[in-house]
């Protein structure tokens, strides 16, 4: 098994099927970013996320909602720092407003 085929049993053991590892929300994972088998360095992970932006509209909203939220809690900042670099690449790429507010 690969490493890649590792991540991608874990996640879908974790979520439900392929759906629910593309919109997971659990970005303090150490996997998150590299649940599509690919890092967020790859072209192939920011054309899955736009993908799944445009096919699940509605459960892409939602986890947005929830990533928005998360990042916000004290729990978040004492695991990840203030403002995380996936938050910050999140934005850039796909101008998801995850931005913290202040």
């Amino acid at each position: 098994m690969t490493k890649a085929e590792a991540i991608k049993a874990k996640c879908q053991e974790c979520e439900t099927g392929p759906k629910g590892v593309t919109l997971c929300h659990l970005i303090d994972c150490p996997l998150w970013e590299f649940r599509f088998g690919n890092s967020m360095s790859s072209k192939y992970f920011w054309e899955r996320m736009k993908k799944a932006q445009k096919t699940y509209e509605k459960d892409f909203r939602n986890m947005i909602k929830v990533l928005k939220d998360y990042i916000r809690t004290p729990d978040f900042s004492l695991k990840r720092g203030s403002y995380d670099p996936i938050c910050k690449k999140l934005d850039k790429e796909m101008g998801l407003g995850l931005g913290r507010e202040k």
